[in-house]
């Protein structure tokens, strides 16, 4: 889990990304500025949020993209599809898939040659 610092002091600077090792009662034990364990109360800290277009609790894209022995470009498109609304741009990454899909029309084309 990942946290963002709230302040600045001996340990930590504030808005400084941390990788959290452990959690126990209302302290995080992170690695700190100078990389050392370092334990500190969870209110110098805020979560950082994972961004839910990641979020493989169905299955890995990657899996699936092995399994069908998807090419990248196959890949890429596929990938763009699935996370698009998830993202809340779900125009902007149509026009991007459609893109990628000209791009991989044109290039399978030479390929071909």
């Amino acid at each position: 889990m990942k946290v963002r610092a709230k302040e600045t002091n001996e340990y930590i600077t504030e808005g400084n990304n941390y990788e959290v090792i452990k959690v126990k009662n209302n302290l995080y034990t992170i690695i700190d500025d100078a990389d050392e364990e370092c334990t500190l109360l969870k209110s110098r800290f805020e979560p950082i949020e994972k961004n839910n277009h990641y979020d493989n609790t169905n299955g890995s894209l990657y899996k699936f993209a092995q399994d069908h022995k998807l090419n990248a470009w196959e890949f890429d498109v596929i990938k763009r599809i699935v996370r698009c609304r998830k993202k809340g741009q779900w125009l902007s990454d149509i026009d991007k898939t459609i893109k990628v899909l000209e791009l991989y029309k044109e290039e399978y084309r030479e390929d071909e040659r």
